[in-house]
């Protein structure tokens, strides 16, 4: 398959590249593109979550895509519950697949590896070759080389989706029961009821270390769907992930001036819920608008795209600060105290935190108040790097 060379392949199927490549054929449906992905589906095998607050009015078009959506959530920890009023929307991979196969039809290529990336083409483990006026290269993680985002810490989990014989009475998403026992650092439960019968339940920790206990999650969650009061149930599936937290003076990734990347290749995403929907819509946004394949091309997009992304690292550089403060100076078994006080906070605040757009009095208000971690050693935490970072740097 020849492509043309005004066109835009993106390397890689995952939310970044999926999104960015629907939305450019929303907005210039003449330009011909192409999406390569390595495995059998678009996403792999995720559940991606956004606020309403964490995109724009104008990009309505991602919430047409949501498996799921509800109005609030809840939190509970020992001292207290609570329930914030923002919308919440949920996507599956299965569903991400699906929808955009559907809408991006013949554009999109699956079990299709890609053995070299560069800036006007790519070479297929095939050898087929395919020239473009814009390559993105979205591949994640996993094609970063060890030094990416280091030091950090982790954001981990271990899911079941389970379906229900009965109601299971769940109206809207808990996104953090800590009444559990606190192990391995910060640890909570996740639950997204999918519809009356179906819901998933993750076990997430926020932790100093990658490995997840896949068999000791499991237990621990069909235990937990007991307490609930589901009744019978049977798990139609499971997923589990170790997202990485960027801790003060990680690594910025390492862009070039010829190869243009996305995602979290590009480090775009929060670097402490870890979540990336919102840059990825903001990206998708920005590719195919004025600023984007509209004005550049080539080398001049890749640059362009460079520049952005190390704004939005640095825009980052506040969070990366409480990161090293929660990991650093709070002890694991204390981590859950953080935790709470930040969820009673004002609603506006903690949406405009998990949005990534915090303000200067917003930094200002996260600070203060009685701290809920030792003062020295906060305060090294929040202003040193590590030495391993500064190497990095």
């Amino acid at each position: 398959m020849q492509v043309e060379a005004k066109s835009v392949v993106f390397v890689g199927g995952g939310l970044a590249n999926g999104l960015a490549a629907l939305r450019l054929t929303m907005r210039r449906p003449d330009l011909p593109i192409v999406v390569l992905e390595a495995g059998p589906t678009l996403g792999g095998e995720h559940t991606w979550c956004w606020h309403d607050s964490d995109v724009t009015a104008a990009s309505d078009w991602v919430t047409a895509l949501a498996t799921a959506s509800w109005q609030g959530y809840d939190v509970r920890f020992p001292d207290y519950s609570r329930t914030l009023t923002g919308r919440y929307h949920a996507l599956r991979s299965a569903d991400f697949h699906a929808k955009l196969t559907h809408l991006l039809r013949r554009r999109v290529r699956t079990s299709t590896p890609v053995a070299e990336v560069h800036g006007d083409h790519v070479i297929l483990a095939s050898g087929e070759r395919i020239n473009a006026g814009c390559v993105v290269d979205g591949r994640g993680f996993a094609a970063v080389d060890s030094s990416h985002c280091a030091p950090c810490a982790y954001q981990k989990f271990f899911g079941l989706f389970l379906r229900t014989d009965k109601r299971h009475g769940i109206k809207r998403p808990m996104l953090m029961d800590a009444t559990v026992d606190q192990r391995d650092g910060y640890r909570f439960f996740y639950i997204l009821p999918w519809s009356e019968h179906e819901l998933l339940i993750e076990d997430t920790c926020y932790s100093d270390t990658a490995a997840v206990d896949d068999a000791g999650a499991r237990a621990d969650i069909l235990s937990y769907a007991e307490a609930l009061g589901l009744g019978a149930f049977t798990v139609i599936g499971e997923e589990r992930g170790s997202l990485p937290l960027p801790l003060y003076g990680a690594a910025a990734p390492t862009l070039t001036r010829t190869n243009l990347h996305s995602g979290v290749r590009a480090g775009l995403f929060h670097p402490t819920t870890g979540y990336s929907m919102p840059e990825a819509v903001r990206f998708a946004e920005w590719l195919s608008g004025p600023d984007g394949v509209g004005r550049r091309t080539g080398k001049a997009l890749a640059q362009a795209a460079a520049r952005r992304a190390r704004q939005v690292w640095r825009q980052g550089d506040f969070c990366r600060r409480l990161n090293s403060m929660f990991f650093k100076a709070a002890a694991p078994s204390g981590r859950r105290h953080v935790m709470a006080k930040f969820y009673r906070r004002d609603p506006e605040l903690i949406a405009r935190f998990y949005s990534g757009q915090l303000s200067a009095i917003d930094c200002l208000r996260l600070l203060s108040g009685p701290p809920p971690v030792p003062v020295a050693e906060g305060a090294r935490a929040f202003f040193l790097k590590s030495v391993s970072a500064e190497r990095g740097l």
